[in-house]
This record gives structure tokens, sequence and C-alpha cells, in this order.
């Protein structure tokens, strides 16, 4: 296999303090802010819901979710629209909150190195973590994502 072969077409999403590396495809679009809704009772993390598409998709701040500060919008916010998490309906959108423009990154094999463990933030919601370019990336864990977003485990 080439290395062209190995390719993973990531997108860079910028955080306060941290950045998540995502697979592009996992991205539906990176919007710009817009009115959040707010969601009574809803958890610190969930900075509500935005219209998008003719639906409501819900905003988070992955920086809340991993037991650091609640993110806000600043200038240069996105917001980055995700697919609906496998097991769930084709609507069940969801969006994070970046702290500027996302950033194309195209790894493979010999252009990351693991991130050492004990630097990763002690949350299931990180599978793990890379360096890339000297910089500290976390990949988040899709399928603890899913159970914090609907924790009855149900599909629908």
């Amino acid at each position: 296999m080439s290395a062209a072969d190995d390719r993973i077409h990531s997108l860079e999403i910028p955080l306060i303090g941290c950045s998540l590396l995502v697979p592009s495809a996992a991205v539906a679009e990176v919007t710009n802010p817009t009115e959040f809704h707010p969601v009574p009772g809803g958890p610190a993390w969930l900075l509500g819901v935005i219209g998008w598409r003719a639906q409501a998709v819900p905003v988070v701040s992955f920086e809340a979710m991993i037991g650091k500060a609640v993110s806000s919008v600043q200038p240069g916010s996105k917001i980055v629209v995700f697919y609906p998490i496998a097991g769930r309906r084709a609507g069940d959108f969801y969006a994070i909150l970046s702290a500027s423009e996302p950033r194309p990154q195209s790894i493979s094999s010999n252009t990351f190195e693991p991130e050492d463990p004990s630097l990763l933030p002690d949350s299931t919601l990180v599978a793990t973590g890379v360096r890339i370019k000297g910089r500290s990336m976390l990949i988040p864990d899709f399928d603890t994502l899913r159970t914090a977003f609907y924790p009855s485990g149900r599909a629908a």
C-alpha cells in the first residue's frame, strides 16, 4: 500500500485550549454561528439549538463535555455540524462550537505520532490523541458521544 492509499482526509477543529481531529466524512457543514435557542434543563455543555436546513440541531461545547470551561461564541467562531451518529435517525444532526475556522488535515501513518496518554484529558469522550507537526489533537470517541447525547441508549 502506498502512502497515498492510507491517507485520511480529516478536519482539525480548534477549541479553546485544544483541538479535535475528526474524519472529514463525519462533517456535514461548517457554518457561521447563529442565535442559540436555550434548552431548559439541559446540561451545561449544551449551548442551545440552532435552526439549520429546517432542522433543530443541538450545539455543544466539547470543552465543557471534557471538564473544562464552557466555550462561548467569539469573533471567528464557527459551528461544525456533524452527520448523525451511527444508530440514530437520519435527521439527528449535532454540532460543536469551534473557536475558529476548522483546517483540513490529510494524515497518513507517517504524518502523525501518538500523543502521550498522560497529556490527554481524563475523559471517556476522548478516544486518543495524536501529534501532527508538533501540535496535539484529540480524537473524540463517537460511541461515547452518542451515549452522552442519548443516555437511554435507544436508537431511533
